[in-house]
């Protein structure tokens, strides 16, 4: 608290970051808000097989904030045909509970762990599936920021639905470039798999837009920009 006295500049990615700074140090502050941003260039290297597997992807840590769980279970109350997937790219503290889930859910044979992956392997099954899920929830004073697994699924233009909290309301609000829907959440999330995966056109019209709203304000070159204005001011 006695270092925060002496900044007198922040750097935030999101809103909730300034909200709780500025509480603490009860002054008025500048600031910059610079959320996460990702390589264009290098995610244009990457592009879309002719493989027939269809499948939902969520790349994310496996720990209980990033609401892997109620992926899981939305999954499974999503009425999707038997040969989609689900497959989940990361490894953490809940990979046990996650899958003793979903071997009592009986989808052993539908949900399909990767484990930790190169960033490499990582992109090539986010930009091949039908849709990448964000379900992230609340934990304590934790709330999701900006992320970068879900920036990356709308550069590479795959339909994403992600949690209305934190950061990632922030970017998908009011845009039309995915779908929100409440955290903890399941029946809400299933219906969103559903309608997402059997309407086509929706899916088509939410990535175009995504793509665009990254290219416009969540690219690394936009971040740098942003960044150096900011610091050129001292």
């Amino acid at each position: 608290m006695e270092a925060l006295s002496y900044c007198d500049s922040f750097v935030f990615v999101d809103d909730k970051q300034l909200d709780i700074i500025a509480k603490k140090v009860a002054k008025s502050i500048k600031y910059l808000m610079l959320p996460n941003a990702v390589d264009l260039k290098k995610l244009a290297t990457f592009e879309k097989n002719n493989q027939q597997e269809e499948y939902i992807v969520v790349s994310r840590h496996l720990f209980k904030k990033n609401g892997v769980h109620i992926a899981i279970q939305a999954f499974n109350e999503a009425k999707l045909p038997d040969n989609v997937k689900m497959l989940i790219l990361g490894m953490g503290d809940e990979f046990d509970n996650l899958r003793q889930l979903v071997g009592n859910l009986k989808l052993s044979d539908r949900i399909l762990f990767k484990g930790s992956l190169k960033f490499e392997d990582s992109i090539n099954y986010t930009i091949n599936a039908k849709m990448a899920l964000v379900p992230s929830i609340p934990l304590g004073d934790y709330i999701e920021a900006t992320s970068l697994s879900m920036l990356e699924a709308m550069a590479l233009g795959t339909p994403l639905i992600a949690s209305n909290i934190g950061g990632l309301k922030q970017v998908l609000e009011n845009t039309n470039s995915g779908i929100l829907v409440e955290p903890n959440d399941i029946q809400g999330l299933a219906k969103a798999i559903n309608e997402l995966y059997f309407d086509q056109d929706l899916s088509a019209f939410l990535a175009k837009n995504a793509r665009k709203l990254i290219v416009e304000k969540y690219s690394s070159d936009t971040w740098l920009e942003k960044k150096v204005n900011f610091l050129s001011n001292y």
